[in-house]
């Protein structure tokens, strides 16, 4: 079973291209985890806590230790592709992350799993 987040979102950090557009973003939820496989012959896989992580943006960043929420900015079809990466045990795990446009909802972000070997 995942380990709830229990704090509030994390708010991101503007640089100076997205400052100019911070006034007109939505904001959408997004949950970071990391988990470790400790299977031998399957994969068994654990929440691991306190996972270093990064996301990088053309117009903003945030650093976070797994597991967290973040309010990632949505700025409708001009949302830029961020990178997540993440740092556990000498391995460093990357994935691109993005808003998709929900019919009747708007756009999201996906929750975000980090799986690392062993």
């Amino acid at each position: 079973m995942p380990v709830k987040v229990t704090t509030p979102p994390l708010n991101v950090h503007y640089n100076s291209k997205g400052a100019a557009l911070a006034s007109r973003a939505n904001y959408a939820r997004m949950e970071v985890r990391a988990y470790e496989n400790v299977g031998v012959k399957r994969v068994w896989i654990e929440d691991r806590v306190g996972v270093p992580c990064k996301i990088r943006s053309p117009y903003f960043s945030v650093d976070l230790k797994t597991p967290a929420a973040v309010s990632m900015p949505v700025f409708g079809s001009e949302t830029p592709l961020a990178v997540l990466t993440c740092v556990y045990d000498g391995e460093t795990l990357s994935a691109n992350v993005y808003a998709s446009s929900v019919s009747g909802e708007g756009y999201q972000y996906s929750e975000q799993s980090m799986i690392f070997k062993r």
